[in-house]
């Protein structure tokens, strides 16, 4: 397990990760408000979570605003720890999360056109596009 952001607020006791066992690796995770993750292999403990993330308390938003679960700009425990010093969490690692699952392509969003165009009269195109990346 890689990566991760752990949202261990208000939390009594710790989570509990099992190290052990056959290609078992915990590294690069980050937990939010205890001490949870295992010490070493790149793992952070008790992380703010007020400047995690792009605002203080992405949860009171949740399903409404994905957006919010970026790393924030400056600041940000999750930024660099992750595999290879990419950002922990979602939106970091080899296949980040892109915002409210629109491809990393730019999409047409308006397309019109004269008609029909021909050698003298020639066709006229507007092309409206959006830009996901």
């Amino acid at each position: 397990m890689s990566n991760n952001i752990y949202d261990a607020r208000g939390l009594t006791s710790a989570i509990q990760f099992v190290n052990g066992g056959s290609g078992n690796t915990i590294s690069n995770n980050i937990c939010l408000g205890v001490a949870a993750t295992p010490t070493g292999n790149g793992n952070v403990s008790s992380a703010n979570p007020t400047i995690t993330f792009l605002v203080s308390n992405p949860w009171a938003t949740f399903g409404s605003e994905d957006a919010t679960f970026q790393s924030a700009a400056s600041g940000s425990p999750a930024a660099g720890i992750g595999t290879g010093g990419t950002n922990a969490g979602a939106f970091g690692g080899p296949s980040p999360y892109v915002l409210s699952g629109m491809p990393a392509y730019p999409v047409i969003t308006n397309f019109t056109t004269s008609g029909v165009g021909n050698t003298s009269v020639p066709l006229s195109v507007s092309v409206t596009v959006r830009g996901n990346n």
